[in-house]
């Protein structure tokens, strides 16, 4: 019985089952095998295969929120609305209320590593049952064996054969030097079977295995009575480091002129950091969002932390050297404390990122400093009028310069805003500080040098150098730090101008927004005339630059690459990377490929039995899993209810058949989970 209280014509996987039983039982048979991950029944890999090729038909609408911890995290909020698909696989107790009975999703595919502070809750808030990790292995290889299976080779049953089978088993559960040098071997066509050369041409193959390289699948078990139509939330924490990346988008084959490689870059001091640091540009952060394809309709929210405002954001989601009906765009311009971008229909394989250009706001602290920096300039000047001071006045000078030191200190240290602010400026408070030290450095200067007595005249008799007073020394020293205190209240200055000037822009309103209402004003024609100056400087800048990575599109319908350097996605900027995986490489046939793939999972699954497959219920007759919809071989009646010959139970005290596995191992068969 399904969540609307229907008859399931899916039988469950297992009638003793829960999530934990089966999690604890894989674990269980990896300790009894040696260390050995066996895939997982073949007909489950293929409808979960099924499910990730085509989540945007049942996962409506993804919501993903970004915030900032603190200087060194960013959370990520993520809501899922979904309907469970019809063939979802089912796991549980098989009782008729249905309690104990779960079906079996997969969310997202994640980077193989620690997530940290990672929780997932229903739309009730209750924590969700996830599989332990050796089942999660075991469901990766049969998805990728899957893959194998529909990838229409000339090659009779790849996923059967033993080479295939020993890639796909290091290829997921491995450790890192393992999983390099096999893909390594895999990717320069360097040994393996037949089968597996055949498959290093298959871009649904290469993509799946890609992704399985170094991530794992996300599943969840959600439980039956629920119902299919379900809200899911998780989060998860991802790090930062305040350091610039170089993005890089280079062809795959230069002969042939197919295919892209895409990679983030090693974060690295550039200098964009220094112009940032300073505040004479805004920081530019880019996040990757690889999940924007794995929804019908995807919505980011990005809020920016206290004292901090976001200037500019964009969204891109589509394949390099894809026509302009294959993207999707959202930019949005405006100074904000939260922005909200959308993508929708996104095509699977795509480089999906958004990018947002945040500010310090001027009202607050850096106003505040402005002002200060201007009380040192205006003390230093004062402090030089009365260079010729003497006896006690010498006293209450240096007494005034040092409170005012003080004073701007502590508006310069005084904050109301978080630490990301104070990483948004970091040089613009060494110039604040730097500002105040000069008062410092004035009243020391007074202090030794302002007191002393003045030399007597020359006479005939000393030589003719000029005579050189401390008033005289003073003097000097104070017009070069008036100098330097105009120079750094100049920069503060400007600073908070360019943030009040992104304030007050008037803001680009997203393609989304159709909202009645005002308009912005149309540019004066001086103003027409500038922008287009601007705007012609700033393509001839994008094609000229000297750290420009991004090749050039080969032909105008490439508009991917041509909105990547538009909007500055190839330019440097602060990467939060995805804890979810993201495409390293496109290939022009993955699309096809994808489609190809798809529709023959879609015309149903493979036999369970005794091919090396571990299957708890294969070896008691009660399988049906990919054989109640099948059609029987050479054109008989489907096999419905009647199991298969390999999965018959076996006597009681017969050895059990083992006919299919691989000659020269153990019988995988006798390890299965009991």
């Amino acid at each position: 019985m399904d969540g609307d209280g229907r008859t399931s014509r899916h039988p469950t996987f297992e009638e003793t089952d829960d999530p934990i039983a089966l999690s604890l039982r894989a674990h269980a048979a990896h300790r009894d095998d040696g260390g050995v991950v066996l895939p997982i029944c073949p007909d489950v890999g293929r409808r979960l295969l099924l499910a990730e090729t085509s989540s945007s038909d049942w996962v409506l609408r993804r919501v993903e929120r970004v915030h900032f911890q603190d200087d060194r995290h960013v959370v990520r909020e993520v809501t899922i609305e979904l309907r469970v698909p019809d063939d979802a696989p089912e796991f549980g107790d098989g009782s008729a209320s249905g309690d104990g009975r779960y079906w079996l999703v997969p969310l997202a595919s994640m980077w193989r590593r620690t997530l940290v502070n990672f929780t997932m809750t229903d739309e009730d808030g209750k924590a969700m049952t996830l599989p332990g990790l050796r089942l999660t292995q075991q469901l990766d290889q049969s998805i990728l064996l899957a893959a194998a299976a529909a990838a229409g080779t000339t090659v009779r049953d790849p996923h059967l054969d033993e080479g295939v089978r020993t890639f796909v088993r290091r290829i997921v559960t491995g450790a890192r030097p393992e999983v390099e040098s096999t893909w390594d071997a895999f990717d320069r066509r360097r040994g393996g079977s037949v089968a597996l050369q055949a498959l290093r041409d298959v871009p649904a193959f290469r993509l799946t295995a890609e992704r399985l390289r170094g991530g794992f699948s996300l599943f969840a078990f959600l439980r039956c009575t629920e119902g299919r139509r379900r809200l899911l939330q998780l989060s998860f924490v991802e790090p930062l480091t305040w350091a610039y990346q170089q993005p890089t988008i280079e062809r795959v084959d230069e002969e042939r002129r197919q295919g892209w490689a895409y990679d983030a870059g090693l974060p690295r001091r550039h200098p964009s950091w220094y112009l940032a640091a300073l505040g004479l540009t805004a920081t530019r952060l880019r996040l990757q969002v690889p999940a924007a394809e794995h929804a019908a309709s995807y919505h980011l929210e990005v809020m920016a932390p206290p004292g901090v405002r976001i200037g500019e954001a964009t969204l891109i989601a589509g394949r390099p050297g894809a026509s302009r009906d294959s993207f999707t765009v959202d930019h949005v311009r405006g100074s904000a404390q939260t922005v909200g971008l959308h993508g929708i229909n996104v095509p699977s394989g795509s480089s999906c990122r958004a990018q947002i250009h945040m500010h310090v706001q001027s009202a607050g602290w850096l106003s505040v400093t402005t002002v200060a920096t201007v009380g040192v300039l205006i003390g230093l000047v004062a402090a030089f009028r009365h260079t010729g001071a003497r006896g006690s006045q010498v006293d209450n000078l240096v007494v005034l310069l040092l409170t005012g030191a003080a004073a701007a200190a502590t508006f310069i240290a005084h904050r109301e805003h978080g630490t990301v602010a104070a990483r948004l400026v970091t040089l613009v408070r060494v110039s604040a500080t730097v500002s105040a030290s000069l008062l410092v450095a004035a009243a020391v200067l007074i202090a030794f040098l302002g007191d002393l007595p003045v030399p007597e005249p020359r006479t005939l008799n000393t030589p003719q150098a000029e005579d050189v007073t401390p008033e005289d020394t003073v003097h000097d020293v104070l017009i070069w730090l008036i100098g330097l205190a105009g120079l750094l209240a100049l920069h503060l200055f400007v600073v908070r101008r360019m943030s009040l000037r992104i304030e007050r822009r008037q803001g680009d309103l997203s393609p989304w927004d159709m909202v009645p209402g005002p308009r912005p004003r149309p540019p004066g024609r001086l103003h027409a005339w500038w922008r287009r100056r601007l705007q012609a400087r700033h393509e001839a800048a994008c094609t000229r630059r000297f750290y420009r990575l991004v090749p050039e599109p080969d032909t105008p319908r490439d508009d991917v690459l041509r909105l990547f350097v538009e909007h500055g996605f190839d330019r440097p900027a602060i990467g939060i990377r995805s804890g979810e995986a993201w495409h390293r490489r496109f290939d022009d046939d993955d699309p096809a490929a994808i489609a190809a793939m798809t529709r023959a999972l879609q015309t149903g699954g493979e036999r369970c039995g005794p091919d090396g497959f571990t299957c708890p219920r294969s070896r008691r007759g009660t399988c049906r899993l990919g054989v109640a919809s099948q059609p029987a071989a050479d054109g008989g009646p489907p096999a419905d209810s009647t199991p298969s010959a390999e999965g018959a139970r076996p006597a009681e005290g017969a050895a059990p058949a083992d006919e299919g596995a691989p000659a020269g191992r153990p019988a995988p068969m006798d390890r299965a989970p009991r």
